[in-house]
């Protein structure tokens, strides 16, 4: 490996030393978490908005093992699963480990729906009309805010 004796010949490549390269305005919005636009809790606000008994990270209760359900609908065994590509797709580990996990959540009773980011941006709608028929096919209506009220 060869070794690098100035900073000037570290800028001829693609390496940056942080405490010494500024961040431009744009770079740092970007690396800011914003959960209003985040689309696991865009979906999450949706969901809550039409069935406000759903909850945010479940325990999934599968003995031996600590995940947790990203949107779960407990009293309908019903898991709603967010899939980004950053986590889910990447890495051949990542993926079969979502496979494991998916398989240990319908052996111990949950059903499980997947929504990715495009899913959520672009037809939220969608989204919510397939959440609504999963939950008809068991019989549990759609409780909206108005009606859990009265």
């Amino acid at each position: 490996m060869a070794r690098i004796k100035s900073l000037k010949e570290l800028g001829k490549g693609s390496w940056k030393i942080a405490s010494i390269t500024p961040v431009k305005a744009n770079a740092a919005k970007k690396m800011a978490i914003n959960t209003e636009n985040d689309p696991q809790s865009i979906l999450f606000n949706a969901v809550v908005e039409n069935w406000p008994q759903a909850v945010s990270e479940h325990p999934a209760g599968v003995p031996g093992r600590k995940f947790r359900i990203d949107i779960a609908i407990v009293h309908a065994c019903l898991a709603i699963e967010f899939d980004g590509y950053q986590y889910h797709g990447k890495f051949l580990k990542d993926f079969k480990r979502d496979r494991l996990r998916q398989n240990l959540l319908v052996t111990h009773g949950w059903r499980v729906l997947r929504f990715t980011a495009s899913d959520v941006y672009h037809d939220l709608e969608n989204c919510l009309r397939t959440i609504e028929t999963a939950l008809a096919m068991d019989g549990v209506p759609k409780i909206t805010s108005e009606l859990s009220e009265a």
